[in-house]
């Protein structure tokens, strides 16, 4: 097979794409890259799917083989634990095994730069030159040296946070691990300043219940339950490898990313008077637009994948950056996605104004206007081409503009907007769509797929 590097690494099928061998593969030539590059150090961490620590071992073998100094992590790290390890301890990038939210029959490769956010499409693309050539290492006989990556991100993430705030406005809320890597964490963090955090889902399963460690609204049923039947205060879930967050209200209604992601806009600038570029992906709301004009700060759009947004972060001086999927960057924190730091960054907002989710979300659309998002994965077979054409109407909507920056968005004269786009790491078609009430973004979807035959 021939291995490609997609929106945020390589991913495939354990046993069939995702091999050992496969694996070495790619390890030779990242090393052949650092090499290339004057870069001599990584660090690398790994979730708690099937085989990753063992697949983790392995790439670690290969790296030091090659002339690469390697740590591991002594146990399954998030992947924004290593992105902040990295910055930490100086070295020059990392690896996370990891799938994110794939399924579970899925495993990845996530390349890390030296700033902790992903790899540019530019260094991907020279990795793969390396793989067809490169040759592969005995690791019999080597061992990685283990490290412990979590209690310094631990320690870091709570001098972050306003501990005297979050002890002053203490809460019980409900914790949503969907049996990944971001286990544990939020509870270490928060207990001891005297929540009552009640985790679901914290063992490890590699098979994730049987679903997929995404935390959107359909997989979030058992949070949104427990959260009803506990009175909690609100539900925090993270996904796979813990770079996205997923919010429940106290009501047990889940809240979208995209107005998570303005809350903590607003938190940001309002609250905590941070300043600086706001940056966010094709697919994600207006609101941020409008939020952005109304402080007088830049929003930046760009395509979809997060490595586009941490680099215009660094180089741009970027206060925040998000996507529709629920991963945030906070420049306090890191300029990679961090579910567990943006689900305490919302909760510290509520802590300082003293209001519920529910009611910081009333707030946000009395300053912006009613918003409504609906997501449609469609499967696709591999060999089917969706073409993107320039509508001059989708049902009775008037397109008033279309915009390419990654796929085609249709802005309409109802003053929604429907985008198609193939997905970057799976076989789907994603359909996003905004409109000022949930049943007008159904419609538009609908629409749409009915005018491309899917």
């Amino acid at each position: 097979m021939k291995i490609k590097f997609g929106t945020d690494g390589w991913r495939g099928v354990i046993a069939k794409d995702f091999t050992f061998e496969n694996l070495k593969r790619v390890s030779s030539a990242y090393s052949e890259w650092l090499k290339s590059k004057g870069f001599k150090k990584v660090i690398i961490g790994y979730d708690t799917r099937f085989m990753s620590e063992e697949f983790a071992k392995e790439c670690g073998r290969v790296l030091m083989k090659k002339g690469i100094s390697v740590s591991i992590s002594s146990e399954p790290s998030p992947t924004p634990e290593v992105s902040w390890n990295i910055i930490n301890k100086k070295v020059d990038g990392g690896i996370v095994i990891t799938a994110s939210h794939n399924p579970y029959y899925y495993n990845g490769f996530k390349i890390k730069n030296q700033f902790g956010g992903p790899a540019e499409t530019e260094d991907t693309n020279e990795i793969e030159l390396f793989i067809e050539k490169v040759e592969l290492p005995d690791t019999e006989k080597v061992d990685p040296p283990a490290e412990d990556f979590k209690s310094p991100y631990i320690q870091h993430l709570l001098r972050t946070i306003d501990q005297k705030l979050f002890m002053e406005n203490s809460k019980k809320i409900v914790v949503d691990a969907m049996h990944g890597a971001g286990r544990g964490y939020i509870k270490t963090i928060l207990e001891p300043l005297e929540w009552d955090v009640i985790e679901i889902r914290g063992d490890i399963n590699p098979h994730f219940g049987g679903g997929r460690p995404e935390p959107t609204g359909e997989n979030l049923f058992l949070l949104s339950k427990t959260v009803v039947d506990e009175s909690a205060f609100a539900g925090i879930a993270t996904d796979g490898d813990g770079d996205r967050v997923g919010v429940v209200d106290g009501e047990g209604k889940f809240v979208t990313p995209h107005i998570v992601f303005a809350l903590i806009f607003k938190h940001l600038v309002e609250d905590r008077k941070i300043k600086g570029k706001v940056f966010k992906n094709f697919s994600t709301s207006d609101m941020i637009d409008k939020l952005a004009k109304k402080y007088g700060v830049e929003c930046v759009t760009t395509p979809i994948g997060f490595k586009y947004i941490s680099k215009k972060m660094v180089e741009e001086n970027g206060m925040m950056g998000g996507e529709e999927s629920g991963g945030f960057g906070i420049s306090i924190n890191s300029m990679e996605r961090d579910g567990i730091f943006s689900g305490l960054m919302l909760l510290e907002m509520a802590c300082y104004r003293d209001k519920s989710i529910e009611r910081l979300k009333m707030e946000l659309f009395d300053d912006v206007g009613p918003h409504f998002q609906v997501r449609k994965d469609i499967p696709i077979s591999m060999d089917k081409k969706v073409e993107l054409k320039d509508f001059e109407k989708i049902g009775n909507y008037k397109v008033l503009k279309i915009e390419n920056i990654d796929g085609k968005k249709y802005r309409l004269d109802n003053g929604g907007w429907v985008l198609l786009r193939p997905s970057g790491t799976e076989p789907l078609i994603r359909i996003y769509s905004e409109a000022e009430t949930h049943n007008e973004a159904e419609k538009q979807i609908s629409l749409l797929r009915e005018m491309i035959g899917i």
